[in-house]
């Protein structure tokens, strides 16, 4: 073999060996991502659901027990507040022409019995907030409409709007 060719062989060999390198010192990239989650704070009150109650004018009626709990996630929230009042104003049960003569009350163990109105009325001061999620309960509230006057058959309706203060 003629020098010539050795020198194009060896620098072909080199060549070959040059482009192997990169492969073999590459390898594979990897990399890591970590990935955080944030839990938002929460605060709720489940007050209960529609009900309907047979009533009359010499004895009134009440809804039986119902429940109204309140929760939180938040391990700085050691109590609770809850106040109520009725939207039209005036406490009491209507159906657009006629209003009853008393306002509706609300009532429960560890409760303030509360007569509505249309301004915030504390039925529970600084309710224990205990477990996880921090919730205060109670499972025997009674609203109850009063005696009235009498008025014509028909469907009436409040709406009593229940606030927490989480403390």
């Amino acid at each position: 073999m003629t020098k010539k060719r050795l020198i194009i062989i060896a620098a072909l060999a080199a060549l070959a060996a040059l482009l192997a390198i990169p492969a073999v010192v590459m390898g594979d990239a990897t990399d890591t991502t970590t990935v955080t989650g944030q839990i938002g704070t929460y605060y709720t009150i489940d007050a209960p659901d529609n009900f309907s109650m047979t009533i009359t004018a010499s004895t009134g009626g009440n809804s039986g027990n119902k429940t109204l709990t309140a929760k939180t996630n938040d391990d700085t929230k050691t109590s609770v507040s809850i106040s109520v009042k009725e939207a039209d104003g005036d406490g009491k049960l209507s159906n657009g022409s006629n209003v009853l003569s008393s306002a509706l009350q609300l009532s429960g163990s560890g409760l303030n019995t509360v007569t509505l109105s249309g301004t915030d009325q504390p039925l529970i001061q600084n309710g224990s907030l205990t477990g996880t999620p921090k919730t205060w309960s109670v499972t025997d509230l009674v609203i109850a409409q009063p005696a009235f006057n009498e008025v014509p058959a028909g469907n009436y309706n409040a709406t009593i709007t229940f606030t927490a203060t989480f403390n």
